[in-house]
Protein backbone atom coordinates (compact mmCIF):
# COMPACT_ATOMS: atom_id res chain seq x y z
CA UNK A 1 0.00 0.00 0.00
CA UNK A 2 1.44 3.63 -0.83
CA UNK A 3 1.83 6.41 1.53
CA UNK A 4 -1.41 7.90 0.06
CA UNK A 5 -3.49 5.16 0.47
CA UNK A 6 -2.08 4.51 4.17
CA UNK A 7 -2.98 7.91 4.69
CA UNK A 8 -6.83 7.68 3.15
CA UNK A 9 -7.14 4.69 4.70
CA UNK A 10 -6.04 6.39 8.19
CA UNK A 11 -8.90 9.39 7.52
CA UNK A 12 -11.52 6.83 7.24
CA UNK A 13 -10.38 4.57 10.22
CA UNK A 14 -10.32 8.09 12.31
CA UNK A 15 -14.04 9.40 10.77
CA UNK A 16 -15.57 6.16 12.28
CA UNK A 17 -14.01 6.48 15.21
CA UNK A 18 -14.91 9.81 15.58
CA UNK A 19 -18.30 8.73 14.77
CA UNK A 20 -18.38 6.18 17.35
CA UNK A 21 -17.35 8.81 20.08
CA UNK A 22 -19.60 10.96 19.08
CA UNK A 23 -18.25 13.83 16.85
CA UNK A 24 -20.36 15.37 14.54
CA UNK A 25 -17.91 15.25 11.63
CA UNK A 26 -18.53 18.80 9.64
CA UNK A 27 -15.80 18.74 7.18
CA UNK A 28 -12.83 16.49 5.60
CA UNK A 29 -10.15 17.49 3.67
CA UNK A 30 -11.33 21.00 4.20
CA UNK A 31 -8.65 22.60 2.11
CA UNK A 32 -7.97 26.52 1.12
CA UNK A 33 -5.11 28.43 -0.19
CA UNK A 34 -2.88 27.61 2.88
CA UNK A 35 -3.28 23.84 3.09
CA UNK A 36 -5.44 21.83 4.78
CA UNK A 37 -6.58 19.92 7.55
CA UNK A 38 -7.98 15.89 7.95
CA UNK A 39 -11.03 16.28 9.87
CA UNK A 40 -13.06 19.43 11.14
CA UNK A 41 -15.52 18.08 13.85
CA UNK A 42 -17.86 19.17 16.46
CA UNK A 43 -18.57 18.14 19.76
CA UNK A 44 -20.64 19.88 22.58
CA UNK A 45 -19.52 23.29 21.83
CA UNK A 46 -15.69 22.59 21.08
CA UNK A 47 -14.75 23.01 17.49
CA UNK A 48 -12.42 20.01 17.03
CA UNK A 49 -9.40 20.58 14.24
CA UNK A 50 -7.97 16.78 13.80
CA UNK A 51 -4.84 16.04 12.22
CA UNK A 52 -4.59 12.38 11.41
CA UNK A 53 -1.15 10.27 11.42
CA UNK A 54 -1.10 7.11 9.79
CA UNK A 55 1.71 4.76 9.95
CA UNK A 56 2.50 0.77 9.06
CA UNK A 57 2.97 -1.21 12.26
CA UNK A 58 6.73 -2.06 9.78
CA UNK A 59 7.78 1.44 10.00
CA UNK A 60 10.10 2.90 12.65
CA UNK A 61 8.43 2.75 16.69
CA UNK A 62 8.63 6.74 16.90
CA UNK A 63 5.20 8.46 17.50
CA UNK A 64 3.30 8.72 14.49
CA UNK A 65 2.08 12.35 16.24
CA UNK A 66 5.92 13.51 16.04
CA UNK A 67 5.30 14.12 12.35
CA UNK A 68 2.96 17.13 13.72
CA UNK A 69 5.74 19.56 13.56
CA UNK A 70 5.63 23.34 15.22
CA UNK A 71 5.24 24.57 11.68
CA UNK A 72 2.75 22.20 10.79
CA UNK A 73 0.77 23.46 13.75
CA UNK A 74 0.88 27.29 13.17
CA UNK A 75 -0.12 25.83 9.41
CA UNK A 76 -3.33 24.34 10.60
CA UNK A 77 -4.27 26.96 13.19
CA UNK A 78 -3.95 29.75 10.27
CA UNK A 79 -6.38 27.37 8.26
CA UNK A 80 -8.38 26.76 11.06
CA UNK A 81 -8.86 30.63 11.51
CA UNK A 82 -9.90 30.96 8.07
CA UNK A 83 -12.39 27.96 8.49
CA UNK A 84 -14.02 29.86 12.40
CA UNK A 85 -14.47 32.46 10.67
CA UNK A 86 -17.66 31.21 8.74
CA UNK A 87 -18.72 30.10 12.20
CA UNK A 88 -19.34 33.66 14.03
CA UNK A 89 -22.14 33.18 16.08
CA UNK A 90 -22.63 29.65 16.26
CA UNK A 91 -22.78 27.19 18.80
CA UNK A 92 -18.74 26.65 18.60
CA UNK A 93 -17.48 28.86 20.93
CA UNK A 94 -14.32 27.34 21.67
CA UNK A 95 -11.49 25.34 19.39
CA UNK A 96 -9.62 22.31 20.14
CA UNK A 97 -6.48 20.79 18.03
CA UNK A 98 -6.23 17.14 17.73
CA UNK A 99 -4.18 14.15 16.41
CA UNK A 100 -5.27 10.95 16.24
CA UNK A 101 -2.36 8.63 15.66
CA UNK A 102 -3.22 5.31 14.10
CA UNK A 103 -0.77 1.94 13.31
CA UNK A 104 -1.74 -0.30 10.96
CA UNK A 105 -0.82 -3.53 9.66
CA UNK A 106 0.32 -5.14 6.19
CA UNK A 107 -3.20 -5.93 5.27
CA UNK A 108 -4.74 -1.98 6.26
CA UNK A 109 -6.42 -3.32 9.48
CA UNK A 110 -6.05 -1.01 12.78
CA UNK A 111 -3.90 -2.47 15.37
CA UNK A 112 -3.49 0.60 17.13
CA UNK A 113 -5.80 4.03 17.46
CA UNK A 114 -4.58 7.21 19.95
CA UNK A 115 -6.91 10.14 20.08
CA UNK A 116 -4.36 12.57 21.67
CA UNK A 117 -6.73 15.60 22.53
CA UNK A 118 -5.34 18.91 23.11
CA UNK A 119 -2.38 18.23 21.75
CA UNK A 120 -0.89 21.57 20.15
Amino acid sequence: MDKDAVGKLGEKYAVNYLRKQHYAILETNFRNKLGEIDIIAGSSNILVFVEVKTRNEKMPLNSPGEAVTLSKQKKIRQIAETFTGSFKGSKWNQCRFDVIEIIIDSKGTIKSINHLENAF
